[in-house]
């Protein structure tokens, strides 16, 4: 009934890489250019979506007024990395980016009788630009194992919630800007390919310290969502997996993460309303899967049939950033999941294969997420996980 949505989008990089000095330095240069547009034009109008209770028509764009307009990002970048192999055990990465981006908002003016995308009027823009890099230092102490550090810093452009709100008097946004978001972080590392004992193996784990100033959240009000800044925030946890070949048969392993994501200065303006954030949304504590394997090859050249189990299972998390605070009650249980799958690969020796599989074996009835609304309509909702579900799928390789 008269809504109008488009994109349009063009990007380009080009990169210039090599090796020199004997093949101890990798690098790669580069220049990256980009443009987006997205216009929106929407009806004021109840029940625009329920047949037959539409108040306007499409040729007077609803009721009362028209909403919209359109954001265009342009971008532009250099950037230069290298990697120089310090001796035979050691190398050192460096690599930094400058990015400029720029965006510009215009809107449709409050008038029924417009019809068309681009009679807009200048709304505001903005301009950040900011580096991005990566340092870090790899000791491969030998053929299995290799030991890392990285330090890396890097940023989310700034903006504005195009449909929340419109300028003053003086043509200035009105209390509809969010700032840049700025982040670094700390990560170190091992990683491991090679046999403990008998068994081949492979395992790595992950430890990370991330900060972040100006973070971007959203949060609902009136009739839309509106982006803002908290102040800080610091996540920091460990990745782990592992996988082991028992034999030439049978295949264990799994993973593990933790989480420990909290808004250490959790004060926050977003659509020009002050906010206190917590406790850190969508960011169990806990994560981590445990597989099995069992495969056969078949006689008279049948294929290789195998059976795979998988139990995930994840922690409590809340799916709002301001359960403490503003939307309550939206804490979702930890819960977990049993998973299966039989299968034949290279059926007759072909390069078809076959797999039955079961999601969700015990139906368990779980959440993974929500949408929290108790500033728009004084409740929020949780979404669903997905049932049992069964099926049969074939893959042929070329």
């Amino acid at each position: 009934e008269g809504y109008n949505w488009y994109t349009k989008q063009w990007s380009n990089e080009t990169q210039i890489s090599g090796k020199i000095m004997d093949d101890k330095l990798n690098y790669i240069v580069g220049v990256y250019l980009g443009d987006v547009k997205q216009g929106t034009l929407t009806p004021t109008c109840a029940f625009c979506d329920v047949p037959g209770a539409f108040l306007g028509t499409p040729t007077t764009w609803g009721v009362q007024n028209v909403f919209g307009g359109e954001r265009e990002n342009k971008s532009k970048a250099v950037f230069a990395q290298f990697t120089y192999k310090i001796s035979d055990p050691l190398s050192f990465t460096a690599g930094y980016r400058h990015t400029w981006e720029e965006q510009s908002i215009t809107r449709a003016p409050r008038d029924r009788s417009v019809l068309l995308p681009r009679a807009v009027t200048a709304f505001a823009s903005l301009k950040v630009d900011k580096p991005s890099w990566t340092l870090s230092l790899d000791y491969k102490v030998n053929d299995d194992l290799l030991l890392y550090i990285a330090q890396r810093g890097s940023f989310r452009t700034a903006g504005y919630n195009i449909d929340n709100t419109v300028p003053d008097a003086q043509g200035r946004p009105s209390n509809n800007a969010y700032k840049t978001e700025t982040t670094t972080d700390v990560e170190a590392g091992i990683k491991f390919a090679g046999d403990l004992g008998l068994v081949r193996s492979r395992l790595n784990l992950a430890l990370y310290n991330q900060s972040v100033n100006d973070i971007q959240r959203a949060v609902y009000l009136g009739i839309a969502a509106v982006t803002g800044n908290v102040d800080k925030a610091r996540i920091r946890g460990f990745e782990f997996d592992a996988n082991f070949d028992i034999s030439s048969n049978v295949e264990i392993g799994g993973n593990l993460a933790y989480t420990d994501a909290v808004y250490n200065d959790p004060d926050a303006v977003a659509g020009g309303r002050n906010f206190v954030y917590g406790p850190y949304g969508d960011a169990p504590k806990w994560t981590g899967s445990a597989f099995a394997k069992v495969s056969k090859e078949l006689s008279n050249n049948l294929g290789t049939a195998y059976l795979r189990g998988e139990i995930y299972t994840q922690s409590s998390f809340y799916y709002s950033n301001l359960a403490n605070t503003f939307t309550v009650n939206t804490l979702i249980d930890g819960y977990s999941l049993v998973n299966l799958r039989a299968g034949l690969d290279n059926v007759g020796g072909s390069q078809f294969s076959l797999v039955a599989y079961v999601q969700n074996l015990t139906k368990k009835e779980y959440y993974v997420g929500g949408l929290d609304l108790g500033a728009v309509i004084g409740t929020s909702a949780r979404l669903v996980g997905t049932p049992r579900t069964f099926g049969i799928q074939g893959t042929y390789t070329f």
